[in-house]
């Protein structure tokens, strides 16, 4: 592929949501994301609207990755004929990034993506610390090297929220959604401000623990202070209480557009 600026149409198959973008992707730089949609995982995927996103006479590589691979299976089943032949990313061994980890197959693929996306980012030698809050919450380091090194992972507030309703006998269940528009009082004055506040505070507190603890382990291996990325779907819930970060709420996104230029440039092929 020449270095002429390229289009990803991007899909990630989540267990939550399915997120959709078209992907503009200038030569060493992050992709800028110009159209995006997200849909709930039972709902279908809007080819129509899609379709409307594309310019003529401009190149066009389409990938799919997603931790739900049967909805990956289903979006392939049903791929609109006029689009280019999808690029697959379901095992991981094409996303560019080097994986430091004890067992690198069993990473989920979206914690890679979004560390691939961080390497366009960060400053050399400096590493990384990214927070991706959706169903499942990870925060993740990068070293100075570009390298993932793990993380953590924890539950999402529906998550929890589901746990608190269904393995008790007298706790409500609690729309964690509203928790993305709205900062609860810690002191709950009910039952479901309550549930609420511990799990919104909760969530916070978790990650700020977490984030706090890799910066440390930052501080003994660089000079350098890491970058701190805030990214995923229940990001807002996260970007006020976190100083000097940057956020970023479509950065598995990127990195999987990122990884499609990659795989169309090294001559790899699709993934299966």
């Amino acid at each position: 592929m020449s270095d002429a600026i390229v289009e990803v149409l991007a899909i990630d198959a989540g267990h939550t949501r399915v997120k959709i973008a078209l992907c503009h992707c200038p030569k060493d730089l992050l992709p800028q994301i110009l159209h995006e949609v997200a849909v709930e995982e039972v709902v279908g995927i809007p080819w129509h609207e899609i379709c409307h996103w594309f310019s003529p006479d401009t190149q066009t590589i389409c990938i799919v990755t997603g931790s739900n691979q049967e909805r990956v299976k289903e979006i392939q089943v049903n791929w609109q004929q006029h689009l280019a032949t999808p690029l697959t990313v379901l095992q991981k061994q094409n996303v560019p990034i080097t994986n430091k980890t004890k067992y690198p197959s069993k990473v989920g693929v979206d914690r890679l993506l979004t560390s691939v996306a961080v390497n366009f980012i960060r400053e050399e030698n400096q590493p990384a610390i990214i927070v991706d809050s959706g169903t499942a919450v990870t925060v993740d380091y990068v070293n100075g090297q570009g390298e993932f090194c793990g993380g953590a992972i924890l539950p999402g507030v529906r998550l929890c929220a589901k746990a608190l309703h269904e393995y008790t006998t007298s706790l409500p269940h609690y729309d964690a959604k509203q928790l993305l528009d709205h900062v609860p009082n810690p002191i709950g004055v009910d039952t479901e401000a309550a549930i609420a506040s511990g799990l919104f505070w909760g969530h916070v507190g978790a990650v700020k623990e977490l984030v706090q603890r890799l910066q440390a382990h930052a501080s003994s291996t660089t000079t350098k202070p890491p970058l701190v990325v805030i990214t995923g779907g229940a990001s807002s819930m996260l970007v006020h209480s976190f100083r000097q970060t940057i956020f970023l709420p479509d950065m598995s996104l990127q990195g999987l557009a990122l990884t499609a230029v990659h795989i169309q440039n090294s001559g790899a092929g699709e993934e299966q």
